[in-house]
């Protein structure tokens, strides 16, 4: 990445069903449920290709994982960026119907393992014009229930000002997109970003 103004955050979705257990067909987005289903069944991901990148290549990655699996790279079911030290946004189809005790948040790391520090979501902010048919309006933030890290590996993702989108995003211009999926058709979802 030559520029970190030509970076697309794109949040990535790593299973294919929702699960099985009444619990997680009550309550919880579809890529919640989907993690779960994948803790379960080891299901296939979604979306496949790239290379790992470079150790703090992101810095304002993060991943969202369920609160109660163990293993971070099991536990994954979307992506976020930080905004701030306390906030993080992401997609509002990540968090539908979920509770911020449902979610824990990794920072400031390309390996999800089970020693990575979880930091634990506070509150749940949907834009209140999400509409899940459609998906117009989908974002929302995380509230976190203590602040980020501070260090190379953790920063603010640069945002786009209204008035530059045509400036940066131009036909043919390379993107980077980042996440936790699989780099081979078939193959397992990854651990490292």
């Amino acid at each position: 990445m030559k520029n970190p103004y030509w970076v697309a955050y794109c949040v990535v979705v790593s299973a294919v069903m929702a699960h099985s257990t009444a619990w997680a067909q009550t309550r919880g987005s579809s890529p919640y449920k989907e993690a779960i289903e994948r803790f379960d069944k080891k299901l296939a991901p979604k979306i496949v290709g790239g290379v790992v990148a470079k150790d703090g290549a992101h810095p304002w990655q993060a991943s969202l994982v369920v609160s109660w699996i163990a293993n971070p790279a099991s536990a994954h079911f979307c992506g976020g960026s930080i905004y701030d030290d306390k906030w993080i946004v992401t997609a509002a189809h990540c968090v539908a119907d979920l509770t911020a005790k449902d979610i824990n948040v990794i920072v400031g790391t390309n390996k999800l393992d089970p020693n990575t520090r979880r930091i634990n979501a506070a509150r749940i902010l949907r834009h209140t014009g999400y509409d899940s048919g459609t998906h117009d309006e989908d974002i929302a933030l995380i509230e976190l229930r203590e602040p980020v890290p501070a260090g190379a590996k953790v920063k603010p993702i640069v945002l786009v000002g209204s008035g530059e989108e045509g400036q940066l995003l131009v036909a043919g211009a390379p993107l980077v997109v980042s996440g936790w999926g699989a780099t081979t058709e078939g193959g397992d979802t990854v651990s490292t970003l």
